[in-house]
Order: C-alpha cells, then structure tokens, then sequence
C-alpha cells in the first residue's frame, strides 16, 4: 500500500536525521499524502503523533549514547536539539523516569521504555493485526514477591516499575527460577469507570517469609488459564489486551473465573523486539 511506503520514507529521512530539527513541512513532500492525512494515517498506525515519534526517537538515542560512550551530557543534549541540559533532563526524565546522570551511573539500556524504530516489517504488521489464538493450562497456586504500582498507567509507569524492580531482585530470596517473572494485575468493578489498576511486578517464591523494604507479597490461587502470546513491543500492549478481553474472549465463549490476571516473562524475552513475546494467563471457568 502506497501510505505505508510513504510512512517508511518518512521514518527512515527521520532515522538518518535525529542529529538535526526535523518538521513536518520539510519532510511530507516525500510522501504523495496531504499534511492532514499523513497526520492521521502516521498516528493510526504507529499509536503516537509524529512529532511525539520523533521526541522518543531522540530521547531513545540519547539514552544509548549515556550508556555506550563518555560524552558529555550538555553535548548530548545539544547534539539531539535540546537548547539547555535543564531542557534535556525534563524530557529524560519523564521518559526514563531518571534523571540523564542517573541513568548513566545505572549502566544499563532500559530497552522497555525505548521508542521503537519503525521499519518496513513492523509497519505492515501494525497495518495486519496477528491472529491471537490461546492455549489452556491449569497451574498450582504460587506466591510472588515484587514491586506495586495503583494508578492508570497514563505515562509508562507500568516499564517504569520493571526498571526500577529488575536491579532489587537479588534482594529477594527463596527465589524459585530467577529467569521466569510475573506481572500481576487486578481490576475491580469500578475499573472500568475509572481506568485504575493494581499491578505487581515480581519473581516467584517458595514462601514469604522476607519481603524486601518497599516490596509486597500475593498468592495467586490454583486456576484453569487461558494462555495468550502477546508482542513485546511495549506501545502496543495495550491495545492487544483491549483486542483480547473486548473480543476475542466472548468470540471464543470463553467465561472468566475471577478479578486478575498476570503475565509471564522468560528468559527469551526482549522488551521491544518484533520476534519476541511474553504471555498473558487469564483465569477461565
């Protein structure tokens, strides 16, 4: 389709231009779209604006760069287009939820709080919705140990958590398969309205008897599971579990048994990679 070699024009002049201001005016005559539908189109596809799409792009390479080499940060904060460190660390931080020198003292890629380069491959799968289909399994009842966040998830807490959760896990003990961790979720009846969830980052224990300062504990009962494989890029999870509990669970007569559900993370996870998954266990009568 036409728009989506237009979109991967745009993307790719974008990649090969992070060092320099980019606008909409300067690049939409690569496309053979009006400024207004390439808008609309750029934002339907990729789940952001354009310009937002470019911020991330930036604020992704910088965070590499802290990372990877000894530049200044004031000369990496010019060289992607911020006027003033101050300016820089605002943006940083409310991507990252570091500060740019924290992040360089952490010494790790947050890689789940990147913006994904878009190429010709993910486009055309965010144009063709993967068929989801589950798998069943029953599991034993088994307590987690890990971080808590309430709220609505409006700026990336959730990745937020995990990065702030996967440097503490050594503090844990009693862990039974440290490569194996959960994402726990409850809703309530009000969830609906008001958009709030409970959600538990955490690793599987043999009992809870030293829950690490600022961690909690849950158990989570036996149950039959519905089993759905979910993408691993991070901006689209949302929808796809919209997608899963919206349509796919009463096209599939599927009837739920209680008021959470969790996923699992293995050790082939790769937050961000196209060819990775994680799954989601939603508990079924």
């Amino acid at each position: 389709m036409s728009y989506l070699d237009d979109t991967y024009k745009i993307v790719s002049y974008i990649e090969e231009n992070l060092d320099k201001d980019i606008y909409l005016d300067d690049i939409i005559h690569l496309t053979k779209l009006s400024k207004f539908h390439f808008i609309r189109i750029f934002k339907t596809l990729t789940g952001i604006t354009l310009n937002e799409y470019i911020r991330r792009r930036k604020l992704t390479k910088a965070a590499w760069e802290l990372v990877e080499n000894t530049r200044t940060i004031i000369d990496i904060a010019v060289f992607y287009g911020y006027g003033s460190q101050e300016a820089f660390t605002r943006a940083f931080k409310d991507m990252y939820g570091l500060t740019p020198k924290a992040y360089r003292v952490q010494k790790r890629h947050f890689a789940n709080l990147d913006q994904v380069a878009f190429n010709a491959e993910i486009l055309n799968k965010k144009n063709n919705q993967d068929e989801i289909n589950p798998n069943f399994t029953e599991r034993k009842k088994m307590i987690i140990i890990g971080m808590r966040y309430q709220g609505k998830n409006e700026n990336n807490e959730i990745p937020k958590l995990w990065s702030r959760f996967v440097p503490r896990v050594t503090e844990i003990k009693n862990v039974l398969n440290s490569s194996i961790s959960y994402g726990y979720e409850t809703y309530t009846e009000d969830s609906k309205e008001s958009g709030e969830l409970s959600y538990i980052a955490g690793i599987e224990v043999e009992c809870e008897d030293i829950v690490p300062q600022g961690m909690v504990s849950i158990e989570i009962p036996a149950n039959r599971y519905a089993v759905f494989p979910i993408s691993a890029i991070i901006e689209d999870v949302p929808k796809t579990i919209k997608r899963i509990y919206s349509k796919l669970l009463f096209e599939l007569k599927l009837e739920l048994c209680d008021t959470y559900d969790f996923e699992l993370f293995d050790k082939t996870f790769i937050p961000n990679d196209y060819e990775s998954k994680y799954y989601l266990y939603i508990p079924i009568k």
